[in-house]
């Protein structure tokens, strides 16, 4: 489950839902249909939030998640090593 928190990886979520979706994972209907039982917390908030019926393709989705939730660990790495 995806809550959305700072810590966690966007590319690892989508990485583990398709696995976890296995064969039903390759049609991008039943791909968007259950993306929103894979989330909880700040994320399904997130998702219920989405204008009704504005997806229409499953990059799209994956697009919107990460726009929303994707944090590049390896800049903050990088300030805290900067900073030092």
């Amino acid at each position: 489950m995806f809550v959305g928190d700072t810590s966690e990886s966007t590319i690892e979520h989508i990485a583990r839902y398709l696995t976890e979706a296995g064969d039903i994972g390759n049609n991008k209907n039943v791909r968007i249909k259950f993306f929103p039982n894979s989330l909880t917390k700040n994320a399904f908030t997130w998702f219920t939030s989405l204008v009704p019926h504005s997806i229409q393709h499953w990059a799209q989705l994956e697009r919107l998640f990460h726009e929303q939730f994707y944090i590049d660990q390896s800049k903050d790495k990088s300030k805290g090593i900067d900073e030092c």
